[in-house]
């Protein structure tokens, strides 16, 4: 499965969800207000954040189908 790392999200998002123990699967079983309280930022930002986990998984099945 993809990794928080593979996302196109600062590096500060992806530290902060790593600080947070927060994996792909977990945000994307999260909604993202959830999101937006567990890491503390603007629910803007939690949806950028969970959009981004769909397409690392996504992106990564279209890779592995390949």
């Amino acid at each position: 499965m993809a990794a928080v790392d593979d996302m196109n999200i600062a590096t500060g998002l992806k530290d902060a969800l790593l600080k947070a123990r927060m994996s792909i699967e977990k945000i994307l079983n999260s909604k993202p207000s959830r999101i937006s309280n567990i890491l503390g930022v603007d629910q803007y930002v939690a949806k950028l954040i969970y959009e981004e986990a769909k397409k690392a998984v996504t992106f990564e099945s279209i890779i592995l189908d390949t």
